[in-house]
């Protein structure tokens, strides 16, 4: 089966930006992202110990853990070819998995940033994220998971990273000029401004 054939299959008929086919039947954007908002909020506070893992297993599981209610494919790769911009597409389905293991490899052999002072961890950090994010593991809800696993990292480095709602619309920007310009600075940037070193007893 070709990839356009695929798409299609995890797709409701429309307009683009397509809406992905979903357990709550929303059709639409705004129901979809309203109804995300509300169980991934609940399932937030609750997250199992497997999906803690600081590891592509653990991502995975935190993306299935927080979207399983919504999708049928949570925590699972994606196996068409995406993008955000008609000259940039994500990694390719076939490179997904060899290129997210490397990076996390890389995180397990630099002791997950720990030690690091704030702004070496902000950079460290923001370059790990923006790898991940070039290779957009699944169809959706990769951006509010990485959120999530860097404040993961975050901890287990010291530091405490609290990206709120607000910081949404930054998020993107700075995660668009990573992939499409290799410029960190503005990830670097918004996630030093959230960092605060954790309180030791």
């Amino acid at each position: 089966m070709n990839e356009k054939a695929i798409y299609e299959r995890y797709m409701y008929p429309g307009p683009e930006p397509r809406v992905p086919i979903n357990l709550l039947g929303a059709r639409n954007w705004e129901d979809l992202s309203r109804f995300e908002a509300q169980i991934v909020a609940i399932r937030v506070k609750r997250i199992p110990a497997e999906a803690m893992e600081l590891s592509y297993d653990g991502l995975k599981a935190l993306h299935r853990h927080l979207f399983q209610d919504i999708y049928e494919w949570a925590g699972m790769e994606r196996t068409y070819t995406t993008s955000r911009n008609p000259n940039a597409a994500f990694a390719k389905p076939a490179y997904i998995a060899s290129w997210v293991e490397k990076q996390f490899e890389h995180l397990k052999n630099s002791n997950y940033y720990c030690g690091l002072e704030k702004r070496q961890f902000a950079e460290n950090a923001a370059r790990f994220i923006n790898e991940i994010n070039a290779a957009h593991p699944f169809i959706e809800g990769n951006g509010r998971v990485q959120r999530l696993f860097l404040q993961m990292i975050a901890e287990k480095a010291g530091y405490d990273l609290d990206l709120c709602a607000k910081d949404q619309r930054e998020w993107y920007v700075a995660a668009e000029a990573g992939f499409l310009a290799d410029d960190l600075n503005p990830l670097i940037a918004l996630l030093e401004k959230r960092l605060t070193k954790r309180m030791t007893e």
